[in-house]
């Protein structure tokens, strides 16, 4: 088996021409050399017309004695949109950016496999680790948050929940598709010519479990991105509620002395006559000031209110 990394029509033609098994990973043909390839190797119209626009669901469709896949993977953060053309003379896979994973089983593993169906068990296994690779490292992030939230959060923070959460729910429509799609669409794949087995069990199961894992990870994420932003929510709230704990207790202290001054700074003629000793400096005009602030700070002692939350 041979695998080609650039678009050589001439060896396609080849090989196509020998029924030599081959497999063609592009990235990022024109439509000039998709439409070439289709004349090439015989590539149904309509899937031709699917890989040309891209953005597809995850799916399996069957032509005669080809097989379209759509599947995704992952690059770093984001999905990956991969099409695989399955028949008994090659795999041509197109993509529109790079995976790390899907070049490592390129030049790695891949170019070793023993059989047809096991080419393209090994592409469909690079694309399902990725994206158990980039759910981990969402999971990473996640439980920094997680513990975040629980001490001292910021605005920062809940956009980023909200991002992930975002995040996960885009990865959990293309993970449970690709997920259910396995469970009856892997045979399309095994019944082309040059693909079938004697095997009762087909190796895309092994994916799909692998697929099964990655949705758990991913419902377990949006449960702790869920229970954070509660727990973010519930802390701002705690501490809009404690600062206007503290504005009220001191509206409450300023009230009576603000009774007190206006009442004395008020220009009437006997008051101005008759208090004029430092007694009465004393007694009404600081002790009408202390006597209230004393008494304030007895009830809020008495009530609690003085106590800070949780102590």
């Amino acid at each position: 088996m041979q695998v080609l990394e650039r678009y050589d029509p001439d060896a396609i033609r080849a090989l196509h021409e020998r029924h030599e098994f081959f497999w063609l990973d592009l990235v990022d043909p024109t439509d000039e050399q998709l439409e070439e390839l289709a004349r090439l190797v015989e590539i149904p119209s309509l899937a031709l017309a699917d890989t040309k626009e891209f953005h597809q669901r995850p799916k399996i469709d069957g032509f005669r004695r080809r097989v379209l896949v759509v599947f995704y993977g992952a690059q770093g953060d984001a999905l990956l949109e991969v099409h695989l053309h399955i028949s008994g003379d090659e795999v041509v896979t197109v993509r529109r950016g790079d995976c790390r994973h899907l070049t490592a089983a390129r030049e790695g593993d891949a170019s070793a496999a023993q059989t047809e169906e096991e080419l393209v068990f090994r592409i469909l296994r690079a694309l399902a680790e990725s994206l158990s690779t980039m759910v981990e490292r969402r999971m990473t992030e996640i439980e920094r948050l997680e513990g975040a939230v629980f001490e001292r959060p910021s605005e920062a923070d809940r956009r980023r929940i909200t991002e992930l959460r975002g995040d996960l729910f885009a990865d959990n429509q293309i993970v449970v598709a690709q997920r259910d799609m396995l469970i009856d669409g892997a045979e399309l794949i095994e019944s082309l010519p040059g693909l079938e087995r004697e095997e009762a069990r087909h190796p895309f199961r092994d994916i799909h479990d692998e697929l099964v894992l990655t949705a758990a990870r991913i419902a377990y994420g949006r449960e702790i991105l869920g229970e954070a932003l509660n727990a973010y929510l519930a802390t701002t709230s705690n501490r809009l509620n404690d600062l206007a704990t503290r504005i009220t207790l001191i509206a409450t202290i300023f009230l009576p002395l603000t009774l007190v001054t206006g009442f004395f700074g008020m220009n009437f003629g006997w008051l101005v006559r008759h208090i004029d000793t430092l007694r009465d400096f004393l007694l009404l005009g600081i002790g009408g000031m202390t006597v209230p602030l004393l008494i304030a700070l007895g009830l809020f002692l008495r009530t609690g209110l003085l106590r800070r939350p949780g102590g």
